[in-house]
């Protein structure tokens, strides 16, 4: 509107006759036509809705199931680890057994060695079974983590939609001084709890059991 009292003023000043409030109400009307309406902005806070989405709890069920699972494997590898060296350390010191004959001493220690082999054979294969099953539950977790992110930011965009904002900021985000990117937002324009009632409409409803 500055632009437009300049130039009313401006055509006054001159005197000139197209300052006539019939000539001076058309550009007025194509400078507001032209200029845009104020940008609507509103918030969610995407942390709390991904940890009170229903279907986070599913995921976390998930990787407790993987965990559970890998921990089973593992506890299977590593006893049969702690086996393997302990008969090595008994073989080990019954090659040193003085009162056995030097051919029987040989043959304890040649069965020593193998199983020292197998044992740290084994000790490897811990390592990488281990490795192979957290790189299992990291991608599990990344992939129903996007999946679930997904869904909420399809939701926080529907809402927006519906509710004409042109911009949704997560006021859980900081900022690289480890400040809120969002200082202040009224509770009008925050569609946190709304997406979350949404998000949650589908959550499936569990008989509690009668007493």
């Amino acid at each position: 509107m500055n632009f437009v009292l300049t130039t009313f003023c401006i055509l006054t000043f001159w005197g000139t006759p197209f300052a006539t409030s019939a000539n001076v109400a058309e550009p007025v009307r194509a400078v507001v036509a032209q200029t845009p309406r104020p940008i609507r902005v509103a918030v969610v806070d995407m942390k709390l809705l991904f940890e009170k989405y229903y279907r986070r709890v599913e995921l976390d069920k998930v990787l407790k199931d993987l965990a559970d699972k890998a921990n089973e494997e593992l506890e299977l590898a590593n006893d049969k680890r702690l086996r393997l060296k302990r008969e090595f350390k008994i073989l080990d010191d019954n090659a040193k057994d003085i009162m056995l004959s030097n051919e029987e001493r040989t043959k304890i220690r040649n069965q020593a060695q193998e199983k020292y082999r197998e044992w740290r054979e084994m000790e490897v294969t811990c390592e990488e079974l281990k490795s192979a099953m957290d790189t299992k539950i990291r991608e599990n977790y990344d992939q129903m983590r996007n999946i679930i992110l997904k869904e909420i930011q399809d939701e926080v965009k529907r809402r927006a939609l519906a509710g004409g904002f042109d911009l949704v900021l997560d006021s859980s985000g900081k900022s690289l001084n480890d400040m809120p990117v969002v200082i202040y937002a009224s509770n009008a324009v925050d569609l946190t709890q709304t997406v979350l009632t949404e998000l949650n409409k589908a959550k499936p409803h569990v008989n509690e059991p009668k007493k």
